[in-house]
């Protein structure tokens, strides 16, 4: 990738590179693209301010049915991913998903209502920045920008 994409248009080269290995892998089959766009899942609010204990997006199921989240994930702008492990969200409830881990606690889970990666290091901007929110096969479901990334 030209040093001037990069520079210009910063992630580009890895967003390329992404959608490329999913295409090869078979991600971008009518199937998938169905299932993903009947999911209805949408992120209603990203909270970046503090460390990664305190920063969190919310995800809301607006479907009828419960959805399993196992191989779901969270990015942002930057290429940072958060990548869901077993957890399911029933219809029309919501979800918190925490970028450090729950206090007393040193692995990723599920506890009430929030999800806790158990990532030490933030990855939603402070300014702003765009939350992601991909299907198991890696297609797009819901975006929310906030700050200056609107």
């Amino acid at each position: 990738m030209n040093a001037d994409v990069e520079t210009y248009a910063a992630g580009l080269g890895a967003a390329m590179d992404r959608e490329i290995k999913r295409w090869r892998d078979g991600g971008c089959t009518a199937k998938q693209a169905a299932a993903a766009a009947g999911a209805k899942i949408v992120i209603v609010k990203v909270q970046p301010k503090g460390r990664a204990r305190k920063e969190s997006v919310t995800i809301r199921n607006r479907s009828k049915k419960t959805v399993n989240l196992r191989n779901y994930a969270l990015r942002d702008a930057g290429d940072h991913t958060l990548k869901f492990r077993t957890t399911k969200l029933k219809a029309g409830r919501s979800l918190r998903a925490v970028t450090g881990c729950r206090k007393g606690s040193k692995k990723s889970g599920r506890r009430a209502n929030s999800y806790y990666f158990c990532r030490s290091k933030q990855v939603w901007d402070d300014a702003g920045d765009t939350a992601e929110l991909l299907g198991p096969g890696g297609g797009l479901l819901a975006t929310k920008a906030y700050g200056s990334a609107r």
